[in-house]
């Protein structure tokens, strides 16, 4: 592991000192700033940033989750600031942390952010994200459920922590995000289907078990 220069090891101190007074906004440009200069990881004395976050309270790892995901829509696609963002929620852990009560712009950052990635390591956290926006009545976008369905096949856990809910979305038939499946969802949609790239997704209804129906005329 790389030995910390007094560069890295001031950052560090001034990352810790905002964690210490619970100022998320200011942390933000801290963390990139960290990462940036270490090429996405942490180095030995980094390790006591992740660490004080971690053991932050919830309302301060809130405040932090909904600033490090507006920053990432903020910065163009394909910049290496979006992938430091990614990997810094992942060592925080931050989406099972502060998963509750996300008000509804913070949890539609995430779910924007997550839904530009191939997969996503934390099921459990895709299953709350999901459930939660059914509470509130909201539908999930193509490319998020595209996220929820490979991380199904690829996660090591994806198939036990996600089957349940895979099952209960309805559609796209195919996943968004690829040329040959965006070309198939436009062609459908312009044939007057229901099902072009930017239809957003609810539960599917419950299907009445053989016998238990009403009964036909």
């Amino acid at each position: 592991m790389a030995a910390s220069t007094p560069e890295h090891a001031a950052l560090v101190g001034e990352a810790l000192d905002l964690i210490e007074a619970e100022d998320a906004e200011r942390l933000v440009p801290e963390l990139l700033g960290l990462f940036e200069m270490t090429h996405g990881r942490w180095r030995r004395d980094g390790h006591s940033v992740a660490e004080a976050v971690y053991a932050a309270d919830t309302a301060f790892q809130a405040r932090l989750l909904h600033g490090l995901a507006a920053r990432y829509h903020e910065l163009e696609p394909g910049a290496v600031g979006r992938r430091h963002i990614v990997d810094l929620l992942n060592s925080f852990r931050m989406l099972r942390a502060a998963a509750e009560g996300q008000p509804p712009a913070t949890r539609a950052a995430l779910i924007g952010l997550i839904a530009d990635q191939d997969v996503h390591h934390d099921p459990s956290g895709l299953v709350r994200l999901a459930d939660q926006e059914f509470a509130d009545g909201r539908e999930l976008s193509d490319e998020f459920v595209a996220v929820i369905r490979r991380s199904y096949l690829t996660v090591w856990n994806g198939k036990k922590r996600l089957g349940d809910l895979v099952a209960r979305l309805d559609g796209p038939p195919v996943n968004p995000g690829e040329t040959w499946s965006d070309r198939a969802l436009a062609e459908v949609a312009g044939l007057g289907g229901d099902c072009s790239p930017t239809r957003p997704r609810r539960p599917a209804p419950a299907r009445p078990r053989s016998g238990t129906g009403p009964a036909g005329p």
